[in-house]
């Protein structure tokens, strides 16, 4: 566990997302309705796990704000809670493209 996720580097981090973009996009061109599938369980599971963290305050929204580079002036050191909200979200989004 890593306080700036798993890729520390900026290259690294944008290479990650072109090869996710490039995958998901062949994906969706050649069988849009499994991918409309998954994407809507992985949206839905992050949205959930968003709106649990807005109530208990765990620091999963500053964990998502430093690993995306959204905000600088959070400082953020990964903690177990929010570790345990990644896995909600992980098993949620597996739970919904099995169920859809």
């Amino acid at each position: 566990m890593s306080p700036n996720g798993l890729v520390q580097h900026v290259g690294g981090r944008a290479a990650i997302a072109v090869v996710c973009a490039v995958v998901m996009t062949m994906t969706l061109l050649y069988l849009p309705g499994r991918m409309f599938s998954a994407c809507s369980s992985i949206l839905g599971s992050y949205i959930l796990v968003l709106g649990v963290d807005c109530f208990v305050r765990t620091g999963y929204m500053n964990h998502l704000a430093v690993i995306t580079k959204c905000r600088l002036d959070v400082v953020y050191h990964a903690e177990r809670s929010a570790m345990m909200l990644q896995a909600v979200a992980l098993v949620l989004a597996i739970i919904g493209g099995f169920v859809q």
